[in-house]
């Protein structure tokens, strides 16, 4: 960021980009390493070579793919309606894609104990209980998160960047596709741990062509920003719930996968109806003054939510309050697990 502000003052903010960004990873992986209880260094053996191939060729091409998905709604914003019109988008897709991190990270801390837990007896069948229960637990954790930014976000635009008022209905939309590409984050370790990643290309390329269409029509027929964003959100959900199905065909079958998947979203549908009864009440209590109503509005969604999130701890306590340095066990699960 320092960079970046500092060339950018000289007319070089691409630059400064560029070298802010580059330094910053490099001090992260720096970091990194200090922290590491081995030494780190370079090697060449052709049996590690090729399974490192084997293993992260289908991995990065997911990733690549991934990308391409989550771009192919800015370009096609350019190609219709400007650089303008994608500014005021990007600052919808910042703000989602900040909310998308706290699910990865969870991905992240699950991953070794994955693979920890499949290696013992290389039984899939054992990764049960660390597939279901992360999906559980952010199916319930995010429409708060979600809801609480759905306000900020407005109380954001309308005061402090008012020119950006045209990203605001984009950003909602947006934030109930968050939710779809969130819940299923971790699967992603569950495919690589079980050696099926390469399965998920199809996946990836299906919604590549969904999201293409969908959007290209939206725009093609005139629904502007909220239709880029509507075309994207329903490819999400695709996405979402299909990584989501094809990790639990592994463990049963299509009638109880549908009846999880119920499970996961049942939440989704309360925050809708909280928020739209929260605004209500905030405009019966306060008016309709921008700063006090969207402030009683994030109010009191988070009171009308507050049970959810109670029955999630009493349910899964045990995991949430685990550490991210001793992640989620599976044993545990399987004795509390009241499903």
């Amino acid at each position: 960021m320092g960079l970046t502000w500092g060339l950018g003052r000289i007319g070089y903010p691409l630059l400064g980009l560029i070298l802010g960004t580059t330094l910053a990873y490099g001090v992260s992986t720096l970091a990194q390493l200090s922290r590491t209880r081995f030494q780190v260094g370079f090697a060449w053996s052709w049996p590690v070579m090729k399974e490192l191939v084997t293993v992260g060729f289908p991995s990065h091409l997911n990733g690549l793919l991934y990308n391409i998905f989550l771009s192919l709604d800015r370009w096609l914003i350019i190609a219709f309606l400007g650089l303008t019109s994608f500014g005021h988008y990007a600052l919808a897709v910042a703000i989602n894609d900040f909310l998308f991190q706290f699910s990865y990270t969870l991905g992240n801390v699950i991953s070794p104990r994955l693979v920890e837990r499949y290696a013992e007896r290389e039984r899939i069948a054992d990764l049960r209980p660390m597939v279901e229960t992360p999906l559980l637990i952010i199916s319930r954790v995010a429409p708060a998160v979600l809801g609480v930014v759905y306000f900020a976000s407005e109380l954001l635009i309308r005061t402090g960047l008012t020119r950006f008022e045209p990203s605001l209905l984009p950003l909602r939309i947006l934030l109930i596709g968050t939710f779809f590409s969130s819940v299923p984050r971790g699967l992603s370790s569950f495919f690589i741990t079980i050696r099926r990643q390469a399965q998920t290309v199809h996946l990836y390329l299906l919604v590549i062509a969904a999201n293409a269409a969908l959007v290209w029509w939206m725009l093609a027929s005139g629904r502007g920003l909220t239709g880029a964003a509507v075309g994207t959100t329903l490819s999400l959900a695709l996405f979402g719930y299909g990584l989501i199905g094809m990790a639990l065909r592994y463990f049963m079958g299509p009638l109880q996968i549908a009846g999880f998947m119920v499970r996961l979203t049942w939440p989704l549908g309360v925050a809708l109806a909280l928020v739209w009864l929260s605004h209500a009440a905030a405009s019966a209590l306060v008016g309709d003054d921008a700063i006090p109503h969207l402030l009683a509005g994030a109010a009191l969604y988070l009171a009308g939510y507050a049970p959810v999130l109670f029955v999630l701890f009493r349910r899964y306590g045990y995991a949430l309050r685990r550490s991210p340095a001793a992640p989620i066990d599976p044993e545990s699960i399987e004795d509390h697990d009241p499903h």
